[in-house]
């Protein structure tokens, strides 16, 4: 595997990114997509009791609390799997350097995978006592995603990630899924 080191070495040049951009027409981004922060906007939160999803914000009430000595709050994360047909191998993880990688977040950002999520920092809890814990037991597929086409989930797009469709076919070379689990996050009130 010598050569996929070589490629993601040669990739963090911008030039490389630029001339390769130049080349072959298509939109590279010359930033680097590698960034491990996490924003409070990324996350959806559950309120107990109410059927409707709301964004991550201060202004929404908390679910109950143990004589008001903590604060708990469910919030969902999303992940998106992705992978690439390759001619003789099938469907891997593996993708071309320029496009996703094998699990991004809804803004196609690289994120960990399933088995290596790390639950994000959030700096405004720096100072206070808070835990995470999983709500649910594992990671399940949103078949809403595919509007419930396929059972396991996925979306099949062309070779530029274009084009979506609810099912294999011959002239469909990459495709999706996405992947929900929900994890309650508990802050101490001092």
């Amino acid at each position: 595997m010598w050569f996929i080191a070589i490629r993601k070495l040669l990739w963090r040049s911008v030039y490389i990114r630029r001339v390769t951009s130049f080349l072959t027409g298509l939109d590279i981004s010359i930033l680097d997509k590698s960034s491990d922060i996490v924003r409070m906007t990324d996350l959806k939160v559950l309120n107990a009791g109410n059927s409707t999803t709301s964004r991550l914000d201060h202004s929404a009430p908390p679910l109950p609390t143990r004589a008001d000595t903590s604060t708990r709050k469910i919030v969902e994360f999303q992940i998106f799997e992705n992978q690439r047909r390759w001619l003789g191998f099938g469907w891997t993880e593996y993708t071309l350097p320029n496009e996703r990688v094998q699990f991004t977040d809804a803004e196609l950002k690289p994120c960990d995978g399933i088995d290596s999520f790390k639950f994000p920092t959030i700096p405004e809890l720096a100072k206070i006592d808070h835990k995470w814990t999983w709500f649910d037991e594992s990671w399940k597929v949103d078949k809403s995603f595919n509007k419930e086409h396929d059972p396991s989930g996925w979306v099949y797009y062309n070779n530029n990630w274009e084009f979506p469709e609810y099912e294999d076919n011959v002239g469909k070379f990459t495709r999706s899924r996405k992947l929900v689990r929900r994890a309650l996050l508990v802050v101490e009130n001092k």
